[in-house]
C-alpha cells in the first residue's frame, strides 16, 4: 500500500490547527461539522477543498498500481457522428462542465472499465447515438480510490480487495471514519437540479489528486449500484500517451432490456492522421482471425462480444 496523504506545509488559514495537531476523532469529527455546514450553493469551492484536505490529511490512502494493458471505454453522446480525434478525448475547456471530479473549465477525461457501464454513466437512452472510445494504458499509472465503502455497494459484488482495511499500522477507527465519509460524499447521486453538490465531490476529488504521483481516481459505477468501477484521470494521462488509443465505434441504442443494450454498429475507426480527423471506415469493422488458429468467440465483462485467439487473448478489430 502507498500512501498518498503525506503532511503538507503548515496552513495560513486560521480555521485550521497547527501542522503537529493530533490527528483524533474530536478533531475530524470538528471538521467533519465544517463540511456540514458548508453553503454548497454559494461558498467558495477553495475554502471547501482546504478543508477537506484537511480532513483526509496523514490518512492512508488506498492507492492502486494499474498495470499496462488495463482497458477503459469512454462514451460520449453526438447527434453527429464525431470527424475528430479530439472530439472523443477530455473536452476542450469551453465545454468542460462542472462534474464529479472537475471544476467548471478544468479538463479531465472520465472512463469506465467496460462499455455497459460507461452507457450507464452517461444515462444513454433509447435512440441515442454515441461514440464508445476504446483505450489502454500503456504505462503503469497510480490511481486512488473512493467510494469503497459498504454503503455503496449491493450484495451482488463484495467490496474490492483494494477498499477493505489489511494495514493494521493505523488507526483503523479513525481510518474508517475519512474513508466511510469520503465514499458518502463522493459517490452520492447527483441530479441536473442540483448542480453545487458536485462542489463537494470536487473537493474531495482536488484533495486526492492534488499529488503529482496520483493520476486519478478509480471509483464505484453510481448508477449500477456499484456493480463495475470508473475512473477520472487527469489530462496529462492523455497527453503523455500514457493511455492510448485503440478504437472508437459509432453506436446506436435500439434497445434496452435490464442491464444490457441492445445497439446498431454502423461505423468503426482506429486511427487518425496528423491532422487529427478521425479514418472512419465506413462500416462495424472485422476480426482479423487470420494467422489465428484455434480463435472463438466470447463476452467481455460487459456482455459484448469479442473474439479470443486460442491462449485467450483479445483479437481487435480492423
Amino acid at each position: 500500500m502507498f500512501s498518498f496523504f503525506k503532511k503538507n506545509k503548515p496552513k495560513t488559514n486560521p480555521i485550521f490547527r497547527p501542522e503537529d495537531q493530533e490527528i483524533n476523532l474530536e478533531y475530524l469529527s470538528e471538521l467533519k461539522t465544517m463540511i456540514e455546514g458548508f453553503d454548497l450553493t454559494v461558498d467558495d469551492q477553495d475554502n471547501i477543498t482546504s478543508v477537506l484536505i484537511s480532513f483526509i490529511k496523514n490518512q492512508p490512502g488506498f492507492v492502486l498500481q494499474i498495470a499496462p494493458g488495463y482497458v477503459l471505454y469512454r462514451c460520449i453522446l453526438y447527434e453527429n457522428k464525431p470527424q475528430s480525434f479530439n472530439d472523443i478525448i477530455y473536452p476542450p475547456k469551453q465545454f468542460a462542465k462542472l462534474n464529479r471530479a472537475n471544476r467548471e473549465g478544468i479538463q479531465v477525461f472520465y472512463a469506465a472499465c467496460n462499455r455497459t457501464a460507461a452507457l450507464f454513466e452517461i444515462g444513454a437512452k433509447i435512440g441515442d447515438t454515441i461514440a464508445i472510445g476504446k483505450w489502454v494504458f500503456e504505462r503503469s499509472v497510480k490511481l486512488a480510490n473512493a467510494g469503497y465503502s459498504k454503503i455503496n455497494f449491493s450484495p451482488k459484488r463484495e467490496i474490492p480487495m483494494w477498499g477493505k482495511f489489511d494495514d493494521t499500522s493505523f488507526n483503523l477507527e479513525i481510518r474508517a471514519f475519512v474513508m466511510d465519509y469520503i465514499a458518502e460524499k463522493f459517490s452520492q447521486q447527483i441530479n441536473q437540479s442540483s448542480p453545487y453538490l458536485y462542489k463537494l465531490t470536487v473537493g474531495i476529488a482536488e484533495a486526492i489528486m492534488r499529488k503529482e504521483h496520483i493520476k486519478g481516481i478509480i471509483y464505484p459505477t453510481i448508477k449500477l449500484a456499484g456493480l463495475n468501477d470508473n475512473i477520472v484521470l487527469k489530462k496529462s494521462v492523455i497527453d503523455s500517451g500514457e493511455l492510448k488509443f485503440i478504437n472508437v465505434e459509432w453506436i446506436k441504442i435500439i434497445d434496452i432490456v435490464g442491464d444490457t443494450f441492445v445497439c446498431d454498429i454502423s461505423d468503426f475507426a482506429k486511427e487518425f492522421g496528423r491532422d487529427r480527423f478521425l479514418y472512419w471506415k465506413g462500416g462495424p469493422g472485422e476480426w482479423n482471425t487470420i494467422g489465428s488458429p484455434g480463435w472463438y468467440f466470447d463476452h467481455d465483462e460487459g456482455g459484448w462480444d469479442i473474439v479470443r485467439d486460442a491462449s485467450g487473448a483479445i483479437i481487435e478489430k480492423s
